[in-house]
């Protein structure tokens, strides 16, 4: 099964594929992105620990003219003794004083069904790193309930911004999702989006349509076959004077007989031609081990013109690790790039991994250990949620 990351930005589309096992794990150690004419303009190199955490990412730009690359960021991450993330910084390069230079950086604190991210930037000024963000996130065995609360940081409190709540019925299924943004005037939430799902009588994700509820309304509807993996996905736009929903975006999902490969095209609605015009087309070829290998990317010009082309690069290391001690289950590494594994869990563990807006990625049976590929997603915050027998845990990823 494919399945593909959908977002309500609708600006960036990744695809990532269910993880096969094999004999070999492979660990990404870097992306070269080319462009239009074939000429290597950035890469990201990747290096990792004994366990297969990723601690170092360092990305450089090749100046017009020169063949010597330039760095111009680069991130560390360091792990707590359960292998879950404990901080991330970034940092600039100051190519004029030759060093490395504080940016950004977060902090995560874990419990069972509780996770706290706070992020800083880094202030020149003051010469010390001043708080931004704060994440809150926490699951409710009881009810089967999923909250996420965003904070900001101003004038030395914590302000709520947003949150996003779904509820699940026994089978992990969405029956509800919304999320809402903070309104000072009226000292309470108020809803952004509303999600709705369909299930087949397997229980396979159908339908989901999300609705933007503030003054500029607008809807997604985005269809799935028999393998849940997404074939269309129209954006809608709410037009007063015809009282009525209006196209204008949409996505169309190919996937060719080589089950290694996904096409996505984007079309716009021309109200006044009344048909649709294509404007982007993004190709996702995969390795044998489901990892992205090759993505391109093309406009559409009377005809398909290449704009960009990513290559993965990875290296084969052997599938066992070094083992940790660990009371509870446990996600790594994390942030992840190419692939998790999870950690302190039952053989046939089911798994869903959903979007911060409730949409489902991934809906598959996991082993201890077993690595599960998420090479080709859109860079941001994920949910896990495993369930055996009666257990429910939740763990929340970042995607790098």
């Amino acid at each position: 099964m494919k399945t593909i990351v959908l977002s309500l930005a609708m600006t960036l589309f990744s695809v990532g594929m269910q993880s096969q096992t094999s004999e070999k794990v492979q660990v990404l150690d870097s992306v070269v992105i080319q462009n239009k004419y074939r000429q290597e303009e950035e890469k990201i190199i990747f290096q990792y620990d004994l366990y297969g955490n990723r601690i170092s990412e360092i990305a450089s730009k090749r100046e017009t003219g020169r063949n010597s690359w330039t760095p111009y960021w680069k991130s560390d991450t360091q792990y707590n003794s359960n292998q879950q993330v404990h901080s991330v910084i970034s940092y600039s390069y100051n190519a004029s004083a030759n060093r490395w230079e504080e940016a950004y950086k977060s902090e995560t604190q874990w419990s069972d069904n509780y996770t706290i991210v706070v992020s800083w930037w880094w202030n020149k000024e003051k010469d010390e790193w001043m708080p931004t963000w704060k994440s809150d996130m926490q699951y409710r065995p009881d009810t089967r309930q999923l909250s996420f609360v965003m904070s900001q940081w101003e004038n030395e409190f914590w302000l709520k911004t947003d949150k996003y709540e779904s509820m699940h019925d026994a089978d992990d299924n969405d029956i509800a999702a919304a999320s809402y943004r903070w309104n000072d005037d009226a000292q309470g939430w108020e809803n952004d989006f509303t999600s709705q799902f369909s299930y087949d009588t397997n229980q396979n994700l159908l339908v989901s349509v999300v609705y933007r509820q503030n003054n500029n309304h607008e809807a997604t509807d985005i269809r799935y076959d028999g393998g849940q993996n997404p074939v269309s996905e129209h954006l809608y736009g709410w037009d007063a004077g015809q009282d009525d929903w209006i196209e204008q975006k949409k996505f169309e999902y190919q996937y060719p007989d080589n089950e290694h490969a996904v096409t996505v095209i984007e079309s716009l609605w021309n109200g006044e031609q009344e048909r649709w015009q294509e404007q982007e087309k993004t190709e996702y070829q995969y390795n044998s081990n489901d990892y992205p290998a090759i993505v391109s990317v093309y406009s559409w010009a009377d005809g398909w013109v290449a704009t960009a082309v990513s290559t993965y690069h990875y290296s084969n290391c052997a599938d066992s690790l070094p083992s940790v001690s660990r009371t509870t289950v446990q996600i790594y590494p994390n942030p992840v790039a190419d692939a998790f594994r999870v950690l302190g869990i039952q053989a046939g563990t089911k798994l869903l991994l959903l979007d911060m807006n409730g949409k489902l990625i991934k809906n598959q049976p996991v082993d201890d250990g077993e690595a599960v590929s998420v090479g080709g997603l859109q860079s941001g915050s994920y949910v896990v949620k495993l369930r055996s027998g009666q257990k429910n845990v939740v763990r929340k990823i970042i995607k790098e």
